[in-house]
């Protein structure tokens, strides 16, 4: 009997000792709402930008919105839409809405780059080619503003660069939840 209840403490103990190890891990992976020093070291999640532009040709947009979704492990999408280009420029710079792909990596404290792929599609949905942005951004203190500046290309669809040298200043604010009441 002894030995059976030896046995019994040793097997509560470690059951005890498992359900610890479950519940910090638990704790551990849920978000951190009011978390304001780790949100101003990380991107993810999504974000509403306003992106100027400057140094393109007379007709291109020359400022256009945005939402990107940063995923922790460095990834991004994102969807941009930009009031109608001159008339004959809309096969360079492609139909709006535009869907780009792309990466970020944290560069410093509060500071990251951003590099993102866009295809262009003609207005009769021919693929046009491929735009490129690349941008850094800082996040201001509370982690819920981002300001920076982004250059960008335009390549055709054989990769050959047509446009460069353009590029201007990006300012975004975090989506945060709304619960509903």
């Amino acid at each position: 009997m002894n030995h059976d209840m030896k046995t019994n403490k040793a097997i509560s103990g470690l059951i005890t000792v498992a359900a610890l190890a479950v519940l910090v891990t638990l704790i551990g992976a849920q978000p951190n709402p009011g978390g304001a020093q780790s949100q101003t070291q990380q991107l993810g999640g999504t974000w509403s930008y306003t992106v100027d532009v400057t140094g393109v040709p007379s007709g291109f947009p020359l400022g256009y919105k945005s939402l990107i979704t940063f995923d922790s492990a460095g990834g991004l999408v994102q969807t941009a839409w930009a009031p109608p280009v001159a008339e004959g420029l809309a096969g360079l710079v492609g139909v709006s809405p535009w869907i780009g792909h792309g990466e970020w990596v944290r560069t410093g404290n509060r500071e990251f780059a951003l590099t993102v792929l866009i295809p262009r599609f003609a207005p009769a949905g021919k693929f046009a080619g491929i735009a490129k942005a690349r941008s850094s951004i800082r996040l201001n203190e509370t982690g819920r503003e981002v300001e920076g500046v982004f250059q960008g290309d335009i390549f055709d669809v054989d990769g050959n660069l047509v446009l460069s040298g353009f590029g201007g200043t990006v300012r975004a604010t975090r989506l945060q939840v709304e619960p509903l009441r």
